[in-house]
């Protein structure tokens, strides 16, 4: 079975609450379906903190990597959530396991015990309660999560690239923007149900209907997202680059324009407000 697409949920948890042995349980039954990765949330410190490359990272190496048969080990500085992921997606992989991340409002999760997050779809007692195949099988229907490089994973897959000169992107971020209730530190978005994934894909289909344009897609993330964070992927495969850019260019001003997408901004001062596009139904008026 053979995924463009990747999908990700966190197993999340109080300490000591089993996690890790969950992942291994969850691990062998995923992988009849694709290749599994993971990414674990150390509270600790550094893995192996004794060991040479941790050394020789702490003596003012940017990155250090230690390898041998059948084992690398690698030492570096602090790494945004979403460029972990982008990471695993690069290296073809189909499903990425988070252990802990339970402040990821947006992340799908599986709960061990009572605490309390966002997005929980699966709650059990403790580890040894969890039903591995009901996990395995509420994986497999999750929706794939978006990162730049699997929205050019399958642009390239398409079969018109044979005709493709170039593949443009765009990655938007959000801005610290400086306003009168203090400066913009993070923001809230929100989807208007159904409409905005059918506007993105009418975009997406005017676009490609232009001379030239082979593929156009586009993602935009929702719920809590933090100032230099990623909010927006935008992926142009044209027989030229004159054309890539313009759609390119142009799709970004669409997205902006006519889909419905309403933002909460978190200011340092504590303060929320929301920012309603023109199209946005919420204006309410037509």
């Amino acid at each position: 079975m053979v995924l463009l697409l990747m999908k990700v949920i966190a197993i999340v948890g109080s300490k000591s609450s089993g996690k890790t042995s969950l992942i291994e349980r969850i691990i062998p039954h995923l992988s009849k379906y694709g290749s599994v990765g993971a990414v674990k949330h150390i509270h600790a410190g550094l893995v192996e903190p004794k060991t040479d490359t941790k050394r020789i990272y702490d003596a003012g190496a940017v990155l250090s990597i230690g390898t041998a048969e059948g084992r690398t080990l690698v030492a570096a500085g602090e790494y945004r959530l979403t460029e972990l992921l982008d990471e695993l997606c690069s290296r073809g992989i189909d499903f990425a396991l988070l252990e802990g991340f339970k402040s990821e409002a947006e992340l799908p999760k599986i709960v061990l015990g009572d605490i309390k997050v966002d997005n929980a779809l699966l709650r059990y007692e403790s580890a040894p309660d969890a039903n591995v195949e009901e996990i395995t099988q509420l994986i497999l229907s999750l929706d794939d999560y978006e990162t730049l490089q699997s929205l050019i994973r399958r642009v390239k897959s398409h079969p018109g690239m044979a005709d493709a000169g170039c593949v443009v992107t765009f990655t938007g971020i959000v801005r610290r923007d400086v306003k009168e209730k203090g400066s913009v530190m993070a923001i809230d978005v929100e989807k208007y149900d159904g409409g905005a994934e059918s506007k993105i894909g009418e975009i997406c289909d005017e676009l490609k209907e232009r001379g030239g344009i082979i593929e156009v897609l586009i993602h935009h993330r929702k719920g809590y997202t933090k100032v230099g964070d990623e909010i927006v992927y935008i992926v142009v495969a044209a027989a030229h680059r004159a054309e890539g850019f313009k759609a390119l260019s142009d799709a970004i001003d669409m997205v902006k324009e006519f889909v419905p997408i309403w933002k909460k901004e978190i200011t340092s001062e504590g303060a929320g407000e929301w920012v309603l596009g023109e199209h946005d139904p919420r204006r309410g008026g037509g």
